[in-house]
């Protein structure tokens, strides 16, 4: 874990006026001016495979899916992982990953609570360095059965005003070292409960006030690493000590390879085990990086530099890093964001982007960061005019990079995905001159793994096999919208392992050229909804098949109730039990609509109408839909210029209110947030593949009713321009996979997220 000066690039101000400020020790910093594009591409045609499919909301031009998305049976891994680290009933845990809001009970204005953080099992320790004229204080808590409680309050002894006492914290077992750069000392402190005493006092060999030693400190076991970033004209270095009780010993001086005056080397540390990270928010006109460091004893030595994916001068990025095993957690205040990397040795990759649910300007979200296992405290200092908050994450990481055996380029594998349980199938449409391919893998001891390539029966050039897919239980089926001059099928595959063989060939009984058949697909049981969004003009239709073995059946074609040319029914559909959702994105000049219906055999009434609280001419609202329960997501990636946004809506029968619309917090304009959607219980995942400067994200949220706040942004830990990696998303318990079509030269790639 670690903590910071917040002092904002530009100024000596910073939100805490403690030591640096009123000493006047750190020297004013030339203001950054930073600079946001957004980067927005065109989408191709369905008879070209010339640029990168995206979706580019243009509905019936170009072609792009609205594919099958998987649908969720159990929802339940967000809840077992969330118990197992914090100890909380299932119930307590169920759709959430911000935990808790941790408050002092003697909290003032001005305390800065938050401003330090650090965690350990069902312990976490948050400082509050201005408390009582800068005396500083540190907040024990505790939780229980899903409840966190205040249980102590540590003061150092013989404390004194501007010390700063809990400007940094650190939490190993039962020992907690807390940093006072006022007094250029450290404190070690044992307890548990409510009972904490003081135990020793460290200093630097050879240090001087001015090197702002306990700026930052970090503890794993019997080794603690204490920050001195202002060593060497803001330099700064690093100090190990090893100890226990009351006796720690000075062991080594860690600094960054490539060090320069400024980047403030050392204004935060962390340590696990043999591993130390090290902060330098300074680095390149405050970009700012982190060192990964391994070693033990006296031999310590740099082994990687990690820095954000979507970095920025002026970001403070390693203002804050924690670190628990192979995750690290670092802190970027100025950006109000906290970025997650897992890794080892040399090799670190950025797996998640985490940011407050209430987020406001000026909170400094970032400016303290802390992990353990798979949970995240994460500081605001400066909410509530710096009351401070502290806020608590489960984390996402990412599992596998999923390629295609013998993948090429213009393959777009990972254009549609769909997972059930642990099998994931990835669509490659572009596979063998646009017949097209769709791919099976396997979850097995913690490793994915290709297992199968399917292919349809008779294909040929064009047929666009592979465009959508779906999956439930030992049932695919996959959308071929291409066959037969834009006709299209659909083909179901049943199988295990190794093992896929197709089993049905579906048409629609009224095929006819030009209609798309196959453009979305879902599954629920038996059940199969095929979207064919072209049918009659560009009005569209979805149809029902229930099928057994090798014997699918038509049983209803879905339509409109007010359907007109244009509309595009069946761009996108989803399916969960007895009812089905479809997607018109070209209802009303691409405003868009969303239709539900229910039923069982034959009989499948239209239920309700969905459109948009906030509807404008292309929003192309309905772009994408998933199902879960009695909840739905629908994609709206046109909306405000394309910066897109998802909305959440709730119902049964007739009745389906919507219940939120957010988008994700960093989307640009042109980001086309929303151009592929998935939810399964209480989780939701929106991709947004032209963010990023067309990298592409996929955004994590959790809630019920109104409330869903983002948990995460998710990024490919190799992310490059032109990957567009949140092109298809899908979920299926705690486990989320996102399509990246683009990557290397339109290959593509998928990959695998846990703990979602």
């Amino acid at each position: 874990m670690t903590t910071r000066l917040l002092q904002r690039p530009g100024g000596r101000s910073g939100i805490l006026p403690g030591v640096v400020w009123r000493l006047g020790l750190l020297a004013g910093v030339a203001a950054v001016v930073m600079v946001l594009t957004a980067v927005a591409a065109a989408s191709p045609a369905i008879a070209s495979t010339s640029a990168v499919p995206h979706r580019q909301p243009q509905p019936g031009v170009d072609a792009v899916p609205g594919r099958g998305l998987t649908l969720a049976r159990a929802p339940a891994g967000l809840r077992a992982a969330v118990g197992r680290t914090l100890g909380l009933p299932a119930a307590a845990a169920d759709g959430a990953f911000q935990q808790a809001k941790l408050t002092a009970a003697d909290g003032a204005l001005g305390d800065e609570l938050g401003y330090s953080v650090a965690v350990a099992g069902s312990t976490a320790v948050v400082g509050a360095p201005d408390k009582n004229s800068g005396a500083g204080a540190v907040y024990v808590f505790t939780s229980s059965g899903g409840t966190w409680s205040q249980r102590a309050e540590l003061t150092a002894t013989g404390g004194s005003a501007n010390s700063n006492f809990g400007w940094s914290v650190a939490l190993s077992g039962s020992v907690a070292v807390v940093g006072a750069p006022g007094k250029s000392a450290a404190y070690v402190f044992t307890g548990s409960g409510g009972t904490w005493s003081q135990r020793a006092e460290l200093t630097a060999a050879g240090g001087v006030y001015s090197y702002l030693f306990g700026f930052s400190v970090a503890l794993s076991g019997s080794t603690a690493v204490v920050g001195a970033y202002g060593q060497n004209s803001y330099t700064g270095a690093a100090y190990v000590f090893t100890g226990s009780g009351g006796t720690w010993t000075q062991r080594a001086e860690l600094t960054a390879a490539d060090g320069a005056p400024g980047e403030a080397f050392g204004i935060s540390v962390a340590v696990s085990r043999s591993t130390a990270v090290v902060g330098a928010y300074g680095k390149n006109s405050y970009t700012g990086a982190a060192y990964v460091f391994t070693g033990s004893g006296g031999t310590w030595s740099q082994r990687a530099e990690l820095t954000a994916a979507d970095g920025a001068a002026g970001d403070g990025f390693g203002y804050a890093v924690a670190l628990s095993g192979s995750t690290a957690v670092v802190g970027a205040p100025y950006k109000s964001a906290a970025y997650v990397f897992t890794g080892s040795g040399g090799t670190w990759t950025q797996q998640a982007k985490l940011t407050a649910a209430d987020a406001a300007a000026g909170d400094q979200f970032g400016g303290s960061v802390a992990v353990s296992a798979s949970t995240a405290v994460v500081g605001a200092p400066a909410k509530n005019s710096n009351t401070g908050a502290a806020y608590v994450f489960a984390l996402p990481t990412q599992q596998a990079k999923l390629a295609a055996t013998g993948g090429a380029a213009n393959s777009y594998f990972g254009y549609s995905v769909a997972i059930s349980g642990s099998t994931a199938v990835v669509g490659a449409y572009g596979k063998n001159s646009v017949t097209g391919a769709a791919y099976v893998f396997t979850l097995s001891r913690g490793s994915w793994s290709q297992r199968a390539e399917l292919t349809a029966a008779g294909g040929t050039a064009n047929d666009y096999f592979g465009w959508s897919v779906a999956i439930y239980g030992s049932t695919v089926v996959i959308g071929a919208p291409g066959k037969n001059s834009l006709t299209g099928a659909a083909y179901v595959f049943t199988g295990s392992g190794s093992t896929w063989t197709q089993q049905a060939k579906l048409t629609a009984a009224d095929a006819a050229a030009g209609d798309h058949f196959g453009y979305s697909v879902a599954l629920s049981g038996p059940i199969a909804v095929i979207g064919a969004y072209g049918k009659n003009s560009n009005t569209g239709a979805a149809y029902v098949y229930v099928g057994s073995g090798s014997t699918w059946t038509q049983r209803a074609e879905l339509t409109a109730a007010d359907g007109a040319a244009g509309d595009h029914f069946g761009y996108s559909v989803a399916l969960s039990g007895s009812t089905a959702v479809v997607g018109a994105p070209g209802k009303n000049t691409g405003t868009g609509a969303v239709y539900v219906f229910t039923g069982s055999g034959s009989s499948w009434p239209q239920q309700a109408e969905l459109t948009a609280s906030d509807p404008a001419t292309t929003a192309y609202f309905g772009w994408s839909v998933a199902l879960s329960g009695s909840a739905a997501v629908v994609g709206a990636p046109g909306n405000y210029n394309y910066t897109g946004t998802a909305y959440v809506f709730t119902g049964s029968g007739s009745s389906w209110p919507q219940q939120a619309e957010f988008t994700g917090s960093g989307s640009a304009q042109g980001g086309k947030f929303g151009i592929s959607v998935a939810i399964t219980g209480t989780t939701a995942v929106v991709g947004a593949p032209l963010n990023n400067g067309g990298a592409g994200a996929a955004y994590l949220f959790t809630g019920s009713a109104s409330s869903w706040p983002q948990q995460a942004e998710l990024t490919a830990a190799d992310a490059a321009t032109g990957d567009h990696f949140g092109n298809s998303v899908t979920l299926s318990g705690s486990t989320a996979v996102v399509g990246a079509p683009g990557k290397n030269s339109t290959t593509g790639a998928a990959y695998v997220f846990g703990g979602v």
